[in-house]
């Protein structure tokens, strides 16, 4: 793939944009690279459902994660909620996002 001119423009008129967020990008990416639709699935749930519910222990939001998505097993739910806080603990260990 390349970046055309329009893209050209856009990547110039966002510069300061694309400095402030490529480290948190590149994370993203080198993290969920390697990643299933499935996987990245029941990541994307466990941190909907953990951002949204007050402070909530790990079997009731896996709980609501099998409510919202029923063909998650409860233990791949309690997977995703723990590798979805050791994501969280990684990226504030690197200053990504605030502790």
């Amino acid at each position: 793939f390349r970046v055309g001119e329009n893209g050209e423009r856009l990547i110039e008129q966002r510069k300061n944009d694309t400095a402030l967020y490529s480290h948190r990008i590149e994370f993203i990416a080198e993290t969920l690279s390697g990643k299933d639709i499935r996987e990245l699935e029941r990541l994307g749930t466990a941190l909907l459902v953990k951002r949204e519910s007050p402070p909530l222990d790990e079997l009731t939001l896996a709980t609501k994660i099998v409510e919202l998505k029923p063909h998650v097993p409860q233990d791949m739910a309690i997977c995703a909620l723990r590798e979805v806080a050791n994501i969280e603990g990684k990226a504030k260990s690197i200053n990504l996002i605030p502790t």
